[in-house]
């Protein structure tokens, strides 16, 4: 008949109190009255619990235990317990479960077999757990006889441990451990005074010049105020050259400086300047509502930007005064949400700071060539690194915009102007970045001086990486992890490989231990998962003035060496909150936390914090917050509040911002009569509702073709149905948030060909409003003459666009030329209008009249083009001349002069949907880029309005790629045929082709006079 076996389903539930003794006996007994139900077949069982259908998986269990007699053992005599079982062969099966066990009770020996998923574990891994489980046996007989706990169970042998706490933690290495952050910045000023340290906008300055004003500064701050070693100095500043000297000003006083965010709500900044007993507030005209806030506080308020007070710091010595400043003083504190409803301070020391940004330069070195982007707000630590690395080793320091950082294309242009080198995001932020890099080939184009990439702030999921990797090949990705509490990050991990399937969070960095725990803080072999604890040089001193907090996450290290007692190094650990575990090669991968903190967007956000304010309004009996996902990196709060009666959304959002930052309140309310429970009265999470779209009341359809757009857009970027979308809508309402909003402003942009500010969306009220604002920007979002530089006194440069395209694709090439021109573009009008001018005269003309606005008259005329674009500049050379104007220099890229003929021959061999492709222009965009190249035809087939006489020619010819054969007849293009004397026209042969030709800049510029 064959073999039956029952499979007997057992619950067994661990506490860890117990007696090892006691486990067994009553595991014992629980197999036994589990036996007498033994005839309940399991597959009735699978039908009563109703569980979930997952063909990846066994239902209710996934691990089997079997103890059997497989017949007579063959042991071999020895002394050790365990030895190498040779299985029978039925032992080696396709595995039915992920897990089976399978042991041989013998008569000699109890033989045993682990069969395992394959596409689950690998044989290192299963070699490991069963080390762990052999070494688990060792143990039981000792601790039950002795009576002792399964808590004092250990899960790693003598040379596990030695491996794994000790070999796996060998970070030690030497760093300049007696020096401070100012004393690093100064030892640079010394090697090289005359290097740019910052650049903000159009504001640059010096390591001497900055050192100088942080100096004064630093004089006057002793002097006037009395600041001296260990004093707390906030700060309340946007970025800008005034937050670094402020900084680094404090930091040479001997205080440590506390960031405060101009945007925070006023209760939450008072909480923080009163636990912190802050007495001065360093401000650079921060707005009259929160200077107003802050004076109201009592407290010394300077405005270091205030004129008459910059004229007094002035008059202070510019020079490095004495300091007694130790490396173990307090360098900064920086707020993190809190569990009880108010942020708590993290104090960091100077040490701890001088090891992370050293152990950064040894493993990413950069150079006084290097450029680092600083855009994270500097009440984040990630802006630690950002504000210091660069000016310890003669770098420069390049500030974003504090209102368009959060821009992408502004991003992307200041990246190319400033040649950044260095940048950091958060991975939904690097997202929406990257999503707007898709198939935008000039944008893509701005990043070439792009080295490396830092993502960190919340888990990094491969698929962005292998993106990144596509659209940034030149360009380093590195993934760190880290919590404020250790000093900005203390693991690394390298995402450069091709072949990447997973992205960890890596290996600790130099001085720094990580341990992965169990509930006892035992440490546990690779691949169990448990707690991730840090120690070394950059765990934190502690919360300010919050001893409860301190002692709960600071704990005393029981891995310390006995070396490292004696040097009084890594006696503390701290207690992330995270889930993690160990990889074979020693990797660490992260898994999520055990806790209620959650990270959004890259904030750090304890829910608890904003349950406790919502539960304070005056209906809200009870409240409960959760992140929920919309997709890939794309997480958004929901709150959920009891109360009688249904509160409104603006309501309860008002009343959290009195206390709360904007990242911290919801985005989505839900209105429950009560709280889902489990049978023992605790909160059941699982059963809260999915959270529904807030719509407005009234239902107002989109009518017109921006507001119809608009909504087919915002659908897409919330994931939601277009039906459902009123005009009365409010975007954040609707689940949007901060990283959606970049992507909509983005999309925006592009689809509908204006330029809205991040901030519309921010302040629209509803999509009517928002709308609007699009109706206003398109009114007035061409124009025709664009200010490629703000050199002033130099000749003037009209660089007229090309076909299919705007000016933007001169601006890298009138960089290099504000030297010796004051660069403008020439917009193109087809490109933004829908109404075409397709007659080459009358568009010269229209540009002309623009140009003329501003043109110099008491100098030559010099004119620009590309392709088209050389074509148009020659119809308006010819308007010159005919007004009399004879100082006039065209230089052409690539422009050709060819007849109606020419094009009908080669319009066959000319393939829109290929040229498309190749430019990566978007597939929504390309219905635009197809009105704008039949106008462009005909334009292009157009002879100019008369022989040019006076106007000096420089033509550019490309020598590759020459499509078709019969062109390579005509040596100038065809444009000798548009001039009176071939001595006009001066060629220069470049080796690129017609779409390439702007990539040769040094050889145009230099053939430019």
């Amino acid at each position: 008949m064959g073999l039956f076996v029952n499979t007997l389903v057992l619950r067994r539930q661990i506490d860890v109190s117990q007696t090892v003794r006691e486990f067994i006996g009553e595991t014992g007994q629980q197999v036994s009255e589990a036996h007498t139900h033994q005839d309940l077949p399991f597959e009735k069982l699978v039908e009563v619990l109703k569980t979930e259908k997952d063909s990846s998986r066994h239902p209710i269990f996934q691990v089997m235990f079997s103890l059997q007699s497989f017949g007579a053992a063959g042991r071999t005599e020895g002394e050790s317990l365990f030895e190498q079982y040779d299985a029978q062969e039925g032992a080696y099966r396709a595995a039915k479960f992920d897990l089976t066990v399978m042991l041989d009770d013998s008569e000699e020996a109890i033989g045993g077999v682990f069969n395992y998923a394959t596409a689950l574990f690998n044989g290192q891994t299963m070699k490991n757990y069963i080390a762990t489980y052999q070494h688990i046996l060792r143990q039981l007989g000792t601790l039950c006889s002795q009576g002792r706990s399964l808590a004092e169970l250990q899960y790693l042998d003598s040379a596990q441990y030695e491996q794994i706490i000790f070999q796996g933690n060998r970070t030690e290495c030497d760093y300049p451990r007696e020096m401070t952050i100012h004393g690093m910045f100064e030892a640079q000023v010394a090697r090289t005074p005359e290097n740019i340290a910052l650049v903000f906008e159009g504001v640059s300055l010096t390591y001497r010049q900055l050192n100088e004003r942080a100096n004064r500064l630093s004089v006057y701050l002793r002097e006037r105020f009395a600041v001296r070693t260990g004093d707390l100095v906030a700060l309340c500043l946007n970025r800008s050259e005034h937050m670094q000297v402020a900084i680094l000003a404090i930091l040479k006083a001997g205080g440590a400086y506390v960031p405060l965010d101009p945007l925070a709500p006023d209760d939450r900044v008072s909480y923080m300047l009163d636990n912190a007993g802050i007495d001065i507030i360093l401000t650079a005209h921060p707005g009259d509502e929160k200077a107003a806030a802050l004076v109201a506080t009592g407290r010394t308020v300077i405005d270091v930007a205030d004129r008459e007070t910059s004229s007094g710091i002035a008059r202070y010595p510019g020079e490095n005064q004495p300091s007694s400043v130790r490396s173990s003083d307090l360098a900064y504190i920086i707020y993190t949400s809190g569990t009880t409803g108010n942020p708590k301070g993290v104090m960091l020391e100077h040490h701890s700071v001088i090891n992370r940004i050293v152990w950064m330069h040894k493993q990413y070195p950069i150079t006084a060539q290097d450029r680092i982007l600083q855009k994270t707000n500097y009440t984040f630590d990630v802006s630690v690194w950002e504000l210091f690395w660069a000016n310890w080793y003669g770098a420069c320091i390049v500030f974003a915009s504090q209102e368009a950082y959060k821009d992408n294309v502004y991003l992307a242009e200041l990246i190319e102007q400033q040649q950044v080198t260095t940048l950091h995001f958060v991975p939904s932020m690097l997202s929406a970045f990257l999503e707007t890099l898709e198939g935008q080939s000039a944008l893509q184009a701005k990043l070439g001086s792009l080295n490396y990439l830092f993502c960190s702030g919340e888990a990094l999921n491969v698929g962005e990486v292998r993106k990144c990797q596509r659209l940034l090949p030149h360009c380093q990705i590195h993934n760190l992890y880290g919590p404020t509490e250790a000093t900005v990050d203390v693991l690394f991990y390298d995402c450069n490989a091709r072949s990447i399937k997973d992205v960890l969070i890596g290996k600790p960095i130099d001085n720094t231990s990580a341990y992965v725990l169990n509930a006892q803080l035992q440490p546990i072999p690779p691949g169990a998962i448990g707690e991730l604890f840090i120690g070394g040089v950059g765990v934190a001193r502690g919360y300010m003035n919050n001893k409860l907090l301190t002692d709960k996450a600071f704990l005393s290290n029981p891995f310390q060496s006995n070396e490292e007692k004696r040097r009084g190094y890594n006696g503390r650990m701290y207690k992330t909150g995270d889930v993690v575990r160990y990889l074979a090669d020693g990797n660490i991968q992260y898994l999520g936390r055990n806790d209620f903190q959650v990270k959004v967007r890259g904030y750090r956000i304890e829910l608890g914090e904003i349950e406790t304010r919502l539960a304070s309004y005056p209906d809200v009996n009870h409240a409960v917050v959760i992140a929920s996902e919309r997709g890939s990196n794309d997480k958004y709060l929901v709150a959920y509040y009891v109360a009688a009666q249904e509160i409104s959304t603006e309501k309860l959002c008002d009343h959290l911002r009195e206390t709360l930052p904007d990242y911290m309140v919801p985005s989505v309310f839900v209105h429950l009569t009560a709280l889902p429970v489990t049978s023992n009265g605790k909160l059941n999470r699982r059963l809260l509702p999915e959270p529904q779209i807030t719509h407005s009341v009234t239902y107002v359809a989109p009518e017109n073709k921006v507001e119809k757009t608009l909504c087919e857009l915002l659908a897409d970027t919330l994931q939601v149905s277009f039906e459902t979308i009123s005009m009365e809508d409010n975007f954040f309402a609707l689940g949007g948030n901060s990283i959606l909003a970049m992507r909509l402003n983005n999309r925006i942009n592009q689809v509908l060909r204006v330029k809205i500010r991040l901030l519309d969306i921010i302040n629209a009220r509803t999509l009517s409003e928002l709308s609007q604002a699009i109706a206003q920007a398109q009114g007035k979002s061409f124009e025709v003459i664009v200010p490629f530089n703000t050199v002033t006194q130099k000749p003037q440069m009209f660089m007229v666009h090309p076909g299919m395209g705007n000016c933007s694709v001169y601006q890298s090439l009138a960089n290099r030329l504000s030297e010796r021109y004051c660069c403008y573009g020439v917009d193109s009008y087809n490109f933004y209008h829908e109404q075409k001018i397709e007659r080459l005269g009358e568009l010269a003309r229209y540009y002309l009249e623009h140009i003329d606005r501003i043109l110099d008259v008491s100098q030559p005329v010099t004119l620009l083009g590309w392709s088209l674009g050389g074509k148009i500049a020659l119809e308006i050379a010819a308007y010159l001349e005919a007004r009399g104007v004879k100082a006039i220099t065209v230089y052409l890229l690539d422009t050709w002069l060819l007849s109606e003929d020419h094009y009908q021959r080669n319009e066959s061999s000319f393939n829109l949907d290929s040229m498309m492709e190749r430019l990566q222009i978007p597939h929504y965009l390309r219905h635009n880029v197809e009105s704008v190249v039949v106008s462009d035809k005909v334009l292009n087939i157009q002879p100019l309005s008369a022989v040019l006489k006076h106007t000096q020619i420089v033509l550019f010819k490309a020598m590759e790629g020459i499509g078709y054969e019969e062109y390579q007849q005509y040596r100038f293009n065809n444009v000798d045929a548009g001039v009176e004397n071939i001595a006009q026209l001066q060629l220069f042969e470049i080796a690129a082709s017609h779409f390439t030709l702007l990539e040769k800049e040094d050889e145009l510029i230099s053939h430019i006079r």
